[in-house]
């Protein structure tokens, strides 16, 4: 009996080790299977984010056709120049970078499941401007006035990082300005114009405006003609180099107290015909459409038309008074605040650039300066996809890869960031 009873115990602990056995396995199969799984997890992610770094590495690597340009230079580009469509010329055209990197994120990873954000470098590139001036007997002062101060406004603004190469092109005329009491021919040699490397002034209707515009629609043809001129400076730029150079923020600034061609057109009895002006504004077409062509924001300056203008018949004692309505040349006081305001301002706005009105001849300097001075980017990043936050938004949320890119903006010796975002 108590031997029975012995291996009877004996038998209870062996199931009883057998049944913490068999738990144990049970809790070790488990514990494997989390571990398993917690491993698969990590291994996923890292996949997904190794995905998308390489996905990242191929778009910034791949070529826009047959050009050998790279993606990330495209982006460094537009970065430099603030702007997502890049005009390459006749050859290659223009190039909208963003829509580039919305082609080949599409083909990686379908519509709708990715973004991409690349912030721009608040550096602007070099500032280009070609000023053309109207050279009428009642431009005197303001010409002059660009004379003593725009060199200074250059070589300013290039102490502050804003480096800016400018041209002033003056039209062409017969007419001539009393300095100190001396007759003299209102030129760029006439008004002994300084010249540095950064700074010129040209006459319109020489070289390297008359080169570059060779069509009869573009002769530039009297000192009031500062659509036509203005269109030949957005076609070539200033004369420092070649004219427009890559990269650079382009500015024309047409300044002129006269309708386009002379305010002729609406000259009548006590005010301003503005119908018998409407030929005029396919010149103003003209002039949008070359700045357009070329990148170029129109900065249009109005002089003040109005006043008393003194030296127009080669006396610096004869005067007459724009502003008097019995005045023969009261037309160009009221064509001058009637319809310049207009036409100038629409060229702005069709150019993306904006208009100003001078109070008197010592604002022309002080306009230009502002202007540039005050310049942007049109653009402060490339936004391609979805927006970045649809997987968060979306019920119940997925998970969102992200991966983090330098692109080097070479031009302005600094990186941006390429922020690239993927989701199933």
């Amino acid at each position: 009996m108590v031997r029975l009873k012995g291996q009877f115990q004996e038998m209870l602990g062996f199931i009883a080790l057998a049944v913490v056995i068999s738990i144990f396995i049970v809790l070790q199969s488990g514990s494997t299977e989390l571990i398993k799984g917690k491993t698969l997890e990590l291994q996923t992610g890292l996949h997904e984010r190794e995905d998308l770094r390489s996905g990242a590495a191929v778009v910034l690597s791949s070529t826009y056709g047959d050009t050998g340009i790279t993606i990330m230079e495209l982006v460094g580009l537009a970065a430099f120049t603030g702007n997502t469509t890049l005009d390459f010329g006749p050859v290659i055209g223009t190039v909208n970078v963003a829509r580039e990197i919305e082609k080949r994120m599409d083909a990686l990873y379908g519509r709708g499941k990715w973004s991409v954000y690349i912030p721009f470098p608040e550096e602007l590139g070099d500032i280009q401007v070609a000023i053309v001036s109207d050279t009428s007997g009642s431009m005197c002062d303001d010409i002059a006035n660009m004379r003593d101060n725009l060199p200074k406004i250059v070589s300013s603004l290039k102490t502050q990082g804003r480096k800016t190469e400018l041209t002033l092109y003056l039209l062409p005329g017969l007419n001539t300005c009393f300095i100190n009491g001396v007759s003299t021919p209102l030129s760029c040699t006439g008004l002994g114009f300084p010249e540095t490397s950064d700074f010129n002034c040209r006459p319109a209707d020489a070289e390297p405006l008359r080169g570059a515009c060779t069509e009869p629609t573009l002769r530039i043809k009297s000192s009031e003609d500062w659509a036509i001129g203005g269109a030949c400076a957005a076609r070539y730029g200033p004369a420092h180099g070649t004219g427009w150079r890559d990269g650079t923020v382009r500015i024309v600034m047409p300044l002129s107290d006269e309708l386009t061609s002379g305010s002729e057109c609406g000259q009548t009895p006590g005010g301003c015909n503005i119908a018998g002006c409407s030929s005029r504004v396919a010149e103003l077409d003209t002039l949008v459409g070359e700045a357009n062509a070329n990148n170029v924001k129109v900065f249009p300056l109005i002089a003040n038309p109005c006043g008393i203008v003194c030296g127009y018949s080669g006396s610096p004692t004869t005067c007459e008074d724009y502003s008097n309505p019995s005045s023969s040349s009261y037309f160009i006081c009221a064509c001058g605040t009637q319809l310049l305001p207009l036409w100038m301002s629409d060229v702005a706005a069709r150019t993306s650039g904006l208009s100003s009105s001078l109070a008197n001849s010592t604002g022309a300097s002080d306009a230009i300066a502002g202007i540039i001075g005050s310049v942007k980017k049109e653009e402060t990043a490339i936004k391609a996809g979805a927006d970045p936050s649809t997987p968060l938004r979306q019920k119940p949320p997925i998970a969102r890869q992200a991966q983090a890119a330098p692109v080097p903006v070479s031009s302005v010796g600094k990186y941006t960031t390429a922020f690239f975002y993927k989701w199933s």
